[in-house]
């Protein structure tokens, strides 16, 4: 009997060593939408002061979770990372496809080191380490002098050497260990060469004599297969038969990607929800349907046009999350919105309301007006005239520009050049315009116009507070990834119904 099978239904760990099949489609470093937002300190709490309800008693706001790893553990990346951001853990994941302990592929991503500057950088409390089956010739070479093939004995010591040597570097500053344990692939002769022993030696850092970190298991292996510890290409999902591997055999689909999210999310402590591949969506299609009818109000006998923006999904190249975050962030909305928002700024000098917002860009996207004519309805009206004037000389008008826009006073080369312009036949509502588009405009009203742009087009509604005025902005990716943790989000998305049928 093997060490991997006595160890059947061990205690919980994350730290997997995983590898891509030669010839999978895994590539390049990836990070999730939200990764720069989730690295950051927050302070234990003091005595008395009150603690929220988070969600996941075992997974707190004072936890920093790194997780590393190869392809399986970036194609999780993003549903962790939502995981963790809900319970208000600091994280860092940094996942590397193609990486992993020998051959041509240490020698490019050397994880010992890497894995020592996370830890330097970013001072875990917890890390879970995943890294699978990645062995390309040229091979490290054995004592004798000869390649060391996979699945052989010169192999598993080697492994298990390197594994135990990354286990000792992320835990040096006493940081509790996780390894992930690689769910079996279609592959019984890749499973036998590779999968099979590098899990045994996981197995063996928990049961074998010595001074080294004992980690902890992440299931994988019994998420991904019904808890039969074989093979499976799909799970039932919601009493439905949904797709868990890609086409390769090894690596994840989306539900796939959120199932091993939720068993290392479970494994450190978190609450193990079930898997929810579409979170409070009934299918894949409804997310593509709610950004076309709530996002982008494309009616029922528009959807064919819209059709191709799914298709990312539909190949399962995207989680639901990520989904959404694209389409809210495309022309059709953000890119649209965004200059919409800012002339409301600029006019009326403040953000736009939801109905607001939704009417002027649909008008623009649809052709019904340019955004100079946007500006000029703006500029007609009383909240404008309050703070403009209706009876202004030119010059004026450029300087209250300044005052209003910038929140500045005008410089002379500046007045000069544009009181020049409307002499010469530019409109007050173009030159409005630019003054809002102006690079000194974008960046101060960046994070006020991202937080009322990814609400309004995700909620339908200003759903949460507004930053002031020179805020700074995490990216738009960012920003729309966190109204999709809210509350105000879940109601809209959980209540939502088709127009019409897919």
């Amino acid at each position: 009997m093997s060490i991997r099978t006595a160890l059947v239904g061990a205690a919980i760990a994350v730290v997997a060593l995983s590898v891509s099949a030669p010839g999978s489609s895994s590539g390049a470093i990836a990070r999730p939408p939200s990764h720069a937002s989730g690295d950051r300190q927050v302070d234990p709490p003091t005595p008395g002061q009150w603690v929220p309800p988070w969600p996941s008693p075992g997974v707190t706001p004072w936890d920093r979770v790194l997780a590393i790893g190869d392809s399986l553990m970036d194609q999780s990346s993003g549903p962790l990372a939502v995981r963790l951001a809900t319970a208000g853990a600091a994280y860092r994941i940094d996942a590397v496809g193609g990486s992993g302990f020998g051959g041509d592929l240490y020698d490019t991503v050397d994880w010992v080191s890497r894995a020592r500057a996370d830890v330097a950088a970013f001072k875990p409390t917890k890390v879970v380490v995943e890294f699978c089956c990645n062995w390309w010739p040229p091979y490290p070479t054995s004592s004798t002098g000869g390649p060391i093939a996979g699945g052989s004995p010169q192999f598993r010591a080697y492994w298990e050497s390197r594994a135990r040597e990354l286990a000792r570097v992320v835990t040096a500053g006493g940081a509790a260990l996780w390894w992930v344990v690689t769910p079996p692939s279609a592959s019984p002769l890749f499973d036998a060469s590779l999968v099979d022993p590098i899990n045994d030696t996981t197995f063996a850092q928990v049961v074998s004599p010595g001074t080294g970190p004992k980690p902890r298991l992440v299931r994988w292996d019994m998420a991904l297969t019904a808890g039969t510890g074989r093979y499976t290409g799909s799970l039932e999902v919601r009493g439905v038969a949904t797709a868990v591997r890609g086409p390769d055999g090894l690596h994840l689909t989306p539900e796939g990607a959120d199932i091993a999210a939720a068993a290392t999310f479970g494994a450190l402590g978190g609450a193990a929800a079930a898997p929810t591949p579409w979170g409070p969506f009934r299918s894949g299609s409804d997310v593509t349907r709610f950004a076309m009818e709530r996002v982008f109000g494309a009616e029922p006998y528009d959807l064919a046009a819209y059709a191709p923006l799914a298709e990312p999904r539909r190949a399962g190249l995207e989680s639901w999350q990520q989904h959404l975050v694209r389409l809210a962030g495309s022309r059709r909305w953000a890119l649209t919105a965004a200059p919409v928002a800012r002339l409301y700024l600029a006019a009326l000098g403040r953000l736009p309301d939801a109905d607001g917002l939704a009417f002027w860009t649909r008008a623009v996207t649809r052709g019904v007006l340019t955004p100079d004519g946007v500006a000029g309805m703006l500029l007609r009206s009383p909240e404008s005239a309050a703070r403009y004037g209706g009876s202004t000389t030119d010059d004026q008008f450029v300087a209250r520009l300044y005052r209003n826009v910038l929140d500045r006073e005008p410089d002379d080369a500046g007045a000069s050049y544009w009181g020049s312009r409307l002499g010469a036949g530019d409109t007050r509502s173009s030159v409005l315009r630019r003054f809002a588009e102006s690079a000194e405009n974008r960046r101060a009203s960046m994070a006020g116009v991202y937080a009322v742009v990814a609400q309004t087009g995700l909620t339908g509604a200003i759903s949460g507070p507004l930053p002031e005025r020179g805020a700074p902005s995490p990216t738009f990716a960012e920003v729309a990834a966190d109204v999709l943790r809210t509350p105000a989000f879940s109601a809209v998305a959980g209540a939502y119904v088709p127009r019409s049928p897919g």
